[in-house]
């Protein structure tokens, strides 16, 4: 026996049958989400940089976020995939790329990149998302 099956055995083929009616197999459907945002703002309160709502009927992959400024001492970030708060007030002392390997999300998801200053002073904030919706 090699891989499990008897010696014999050279295929296996599994049919799936609806009502009688063999279904084809199809292949899913794949698109990149990029979803590059800036803000420029002084408010303090939080404003959205980039943001991903997973589509109706797709499953997502995260892949990666990045974060970067122009006032690293001044920007406080808040970023929450899908319901979870992974920075919540932080500051972050350089540009910052987050690795989230392959991240499933399920329909309706979100991911939220939001930053916000100190009330007056002006920061330029950039987000990156890196994604793909599958299904």
């Amino acid at each position: 026996m090699t891989h499990g099956s008897p010696d014999w055995v050279r295929i296996v083929q599994v049919a799936v049958i609806i009502d009688n009616q063999p279904v084809a197999p199809t292949t899913l459907e794949e698109s990149v989400f990029d979803g590059f945002g800036s803000k420029s703002t002084s408010s303090s309160s939080y404003q959205t940089v980039s943001s991903w709502t997973v589509s109706t009927g797709k499953i997502g992959k995260l892949y990666k976020i990045e974060l970067a400024c122009d006032d690293y001492d001044t920007a406080l970030w808040r970023v929450t995939v899908a319901g979870t708060k992974v920075l919540d007030g932080d500051s972050i002392p350089s540009e910052l790329s987050k690795d989230f390997g392959e991240l499933t999300l399920d329909a309706g998801d979100q991911v939220l990149i939001e930053v916000k200053s100190d009330g007056s002073t002006t920061i330029e904030a950039y987000a990156d998302i890196d994604g793909k919706e599958v299904g």
